[in-house]
């Protein structure tokens, strides 16, 4: 295993952590944008190992007006090219198993770079973990598909200090080494396996994932999606396959990401001055 060993101490209340491949630098940053856009006072640490250190330097410049700021943290490791991917889950989505070893803040948001938020996380924040190691959302596409409750692995809120104590980052990888290719679900099935039963529920609405429009269309069962109004979730999530930045990909909320992305740094710091 290589990697920079540097741990991160933070005064900061508010610890976001993300992982992506190089790819997905675009809607990282769009994701990052739809966070600074509703929040300030963020540390984001994104573990990668690909992003050049450039990306790292022209972003901080923008959101240190938000007093915000980004850590570039590379991450290899030789297993993890072993273990089962697929269209929609890279090598990338393992990046998470380590968020114990870079960062020592008691609690953190762990977000996919496929989604948006669209509202102050303060609240999400603010959650009391007590004794659970995580607090997440069940998935609907587990629920529909195999009628089980499992949490997505895609929007965690991660007892940090208990995940450390209980050496998880080992144990997520000792058993994704057994695992290996019979991985259905990537890293989201290890940490059910080992969390699911530590895991504090969340209202839908912080991780609101219309990747299940996507299954229920093609499947010809479009009458089953959940209509909620002009409701807009703290977090829309483009799971599965169906992301809104491919072309005729049918899904909801559509519209939210390229809200995001085609924003500029200086539409972000008028929003926030609108409210101080």
């Amino acid at each position: 295993m290589r990697h920079d060993t540097t741990r991160h101490d933070t005064t900061r209340q508010k610890i976001i952590a993300l992982s992506a491949d190089y790819q997905y630098a675009e809607h990282t940053l769009t994701t990052i944008k739809s966070i600074c856009y509703h929040n300030k006072d963020i540390d984001f640490y994104l573990f990668n190992n690909s992003f050049p250190n450039e990306w790292f330097e022209i972003l901080n410049k923008h959101i240190s007006q938000l007093n915000c700021q980004i850590y570039d943290v590379k991450t290899h490791h030789n297993n993890l090219k072993n273990y089962r991917t697929f269209s929609h889950i890279t090598e990338a989505a393992f990046y998470r198993y380590f968020i114990p070893q870079f960062i020592s803040h008691h609690k953190v948001l762990y977000l996919d770079c496929d989604l948006v938020v669209n509202g102050c996380l303060d609240d999400l924040f603010d959650t009391n973990l007590q004794d659970y190691f995580v607090a997440a959302v069940t998935d609907p596409i587990a629920k529909y598909q195999h009628n089980i409750d499992e949490f997505n692995s895609g929007v965690m809120l991660i007892n940090n200090q208990l995940w450390q104590q209980s050496n998880i980052t080992e144990q997520c990888l000792s058993l994704s080494n057994q695992l290996g290719n019979k991985l259905k679900n990537g890293d989201q099935e290890v940490l059910n396996i080992l969390l699911k039963d530590k895991c504090l529920y969340l209202n839908c609405s912080y991780n609101y994932q219309v990747g299940i429009d996507y299954i229920l269309h093609t499947l010809n069962q479009s009458h089953l999606i959940e209509n909620i109004g002009d409701v807009i979730p703290y977090i829309v999530h483009y799971s599965t396959m169906a992301k809104p930045w491919l072309p005729k990909q049918y899904t909801r909320f559509r519209h939210l990401y390229w809200f995001y992305y085609q924003l500029s740094w200086q539409d972000i710091i008028k929003n926030h001055q609108k409210f101080s």
